[in-house]
């Protein structure tokens, strides 16, 4: 008896025994387990891409930016390619605002250059990458980084930057509307408009002229691909820089807008497009309106030549409508001042009518009638 349980308790006690072993030895799997999994964890996150961002962002510095004889946002800007050629929207997002956002920050009247060069090269790069890809998605994020990024310069008294800015949305415009990327050049188009405008409102004259300059030619080849979203925006941004440049004194700007203007107005009237054609005029009359506030006649002057060339252009295509309608805007920019606008159609009625052979006399003819009607209100 006192044997059977003795062997009992034995058996009890070795049982005991093994349990506490196996549990030991569970307990150590689990930590061992754990502790990799926090390992791979802590790995996982070292490599998402927004991590490795945040880790190269430190390296941007402006001493680097100036005086290294390495590119810190080289590394940042491989990753943001790689995003993009993987239609990667997140990543790519994420890496041109942290580039933007660093450059701004380094940005000072020491670093402007330098910073210039780097903006150029990277920024124009994968813009053509992005247009190249014709991937919108990702083009409409560089492309708000370079507006933010030209606004910002301007807003500050950095020339050479918003310089630049406008120079990299310009090459995407060709870009972008030769391969009809109708979007992407509305973007574009606003892009320019907004940066152009920052650089009137600044003084920036050069500037903003290079950006109508743009804005003509996306104006014109968006006519002519008959992408009309993105040629109606062109010629509200030239409006928009033409009476900014007209409030800031800047005649050589605004005149520069009124005819660029104008020379999108005939394009469309060549090629049959109706209200892109009405919507340059009505444009005109507002540049030449401002001109005329800002006492900047040779503006108005320019406004009212253009609104003759639209014309001559509608009257030629046989749009009759567009043709009155040019017509009673050329008359409503008249009723300001009746010299200059008449100064300016008088000055050049014989290339106009050499111009516009068949029908100029025509639009002569619907214009007078609309100065009439205006003439005619004004004595009720």
């Amino acid at each position: 008896m006192v044997g059977q349980v003795l062997k009992a308790h034995l058996t009890s006690r070795i049982f005991d025994y093994s349990s506490l072993l196996e549990y030991s030895k569970e307990v150590s799997t689990v930590g061992i387990i754990s502790s990799q999994l926090v390992y791979m964890w802590n790995v996982v996150n070292l490599l998402n891409p927004a991590a490795i961002i945040n880790r190269l962002t430190t390296e941007i510095t402006a001493e680097k930016l100036i005086n290294s004889g390495e590119d810190p946002i080289q590394p940042i800007m491989d990753i943001v390619h790689g995003s993009i050629m993987k239609y990667d929207i997140a990543t790519t997002r994420y890496g041109l605002k942290v580039v933007a956002e660093q450059f701004i920050g380094c940005l000072d009247s020491n670093t402007e250059k330098g910073i210039s060069k780097h903006f150029w090269n990277h920024l124009d790069r994968v813009g053509r990458l992005t247009v190249s890809k014709e991937d919108e998605e990702a083009a409409v994020e560089i492309l708000a980084n370079v507006e933010r990024f030209g606004r910002i310069s301007a807003e500050r008294g950095f020339k050479l930057v918003t310089a630049v800015s406008i120079e990299i949305l310009g090459d995407l415009e060709i870009v972008a509307t030769k391969k009809e990327l109708e979007f992407m050049t509305l973007q574009i188009a606003s892009s320019l408009g907004i940066v152009g405008e920052a650089a009137a409102n600044n003084d920036y004259e050069d500037s903003a002229s290079r950006a109508v300059q743009s804005l003509e030619t996306c104006g014109i080849d968006s006519v002519e691909k008959r992408l009309k979203y993105a040629s109606t925006q062109a010629e509200r941004s030239i409006r928009n820089i033409g009476v900014a440049a007209a409030g800031n004194k800047l005649g050589n700007t605004t005149e520069q807008a009124a005819r660029s203007l104008g020379f999108i107005g005939v394009a469309a009237a060549k090629n049959g497009l109706e209200f892109e054609t009405a919507h340059a005029a009505k444009l005109l009359e507002n540049i030449g309106r401002a001109a005329y506030t800002e006492g900047i006649k040779e503006g108005t002057k320019r406004a009212a030549l253009a609104l003759g060339h639209v014309g001559g252009a509608a009257a030629e295509a046989l749009l009759k409508d567009m043709t009155r309608e040019v017509a009673a805007y050329l008359a409503k920019l008249t009723a300001l001042n009746e010299e200059i606008v008449n100064t300016a159609i008088r000055d050049n009625k014989s290339f106009l009518e050499e111009t516009y052979p068949l029908e100029f006399s025509t639009f002569v003819n619907v214009y007078e009638e609309e100065l009439d009607k205006i003439r005619t209100e004004k004595q009720k």
